[in-house]
């Protein structure tokens, strides 16, 4: 078999996604080089239907933490565990469709919101659009376009402003019904009107997903559930 054959096997193999409980971090750490770790002994948990923030200054490791929520990267000590399974051992494939990420520069093309909010996805059907348009808090945005759904964006998506950009891309994330929602500094360029609605949004969103956002503005950590405070690669607070 060719080592490209093999690769999609892997991808194809796994045990299934299954969160009922929690998402763990156990003594979770990370490096590319031993002598100067990005993450050092990372302990928290993120339980079903919480809103978690995790923030902390430039270059304490947020990104990395990211990247292993998303599975990018594999922690080099630890584990993260859902619900009692290793995230090693459970099908890469699920966990992709499990797991959304909104990032702190929104992407559209030019083509209608629909288009950008279903992005090249048939399985999104209109019924998980208009849930998706309710829940991110974006139903008021196209009732003001003059096509509504329909309305072309521009390139870039520069026919909206940068809040109803970031709030559609939030409503594609949406729309694949994900059991894990991950937003980094998903707020960060955003004035506090766009934020506000962003913030609305995503409270409205406790106990329907799981919600984990990388951020260091002050009004995302009022809805939270748990803020962690990371700092040099530790988790060094927690608030409740």
């Amino acid at each position: 078999k060719s080592q490209a054959n093999k690769y999609i096997d892997n991808l194809e193999k796994g045990a299934p996604f299954i969160f009922n409980r929690e998402l763990t971090f156990k003594s979770v750490g990370f490096y590319y080089d031993q002598e100067r770790p990005i993450l050092n002994n990372v302990n928290f948990v993120v339980r079903r239907g919480e809103i978690i923030v995790i923030t902390g200054p430039s270059g304490s490791g947020k990104t990395t933490l990211v990247d292993l929520i998303l599975r990018l990267l594999q922690p080099t000590d630890g584990e993260v565990i859902l619900d009692g399974v290793s995230t090693r051992q459970i099908d890469m494939v699920a966990w992709r469709r499990a797991v959304s990420y909104v990032p702190q520069e929104p992407f559209l093309v030019n083509d209608t919101i629909e288009s950008n909010i279903r992005f090249y996805d048939a399985t999104v059907t209109d019924d998980n659009i208009a849930l998706a348009l309710g829940l991110a808090n974006v139903e008021n945005v196209i009732a003001e376009q003059p096509l509504g759904l329909k309305t072309l964006v521009g390139e870039r998506g520069t026919s909206l402003s940068g809040g109803e950009r970031q709030r559609v891309v939030l409503a594609r994330a949406l729309a694949r019904q994900p059991k894990i929602l991950v937003l980094d500094e998903a707020t960060s360029a955003l004035d506090t009107d766009s934020e506000g609605a962003i913030v609305q949004a995503l409270s409205g969103l406790r106990d329907k997903v799981t919600v984990i956002i990388i951020t260091h503005r002050l009004a995302l950590t009022k809805i939270a559930d748990r803020v962690y405070a990371l700092e040099s690669g530790m988790i060094k607070q927690t608030s409740f």
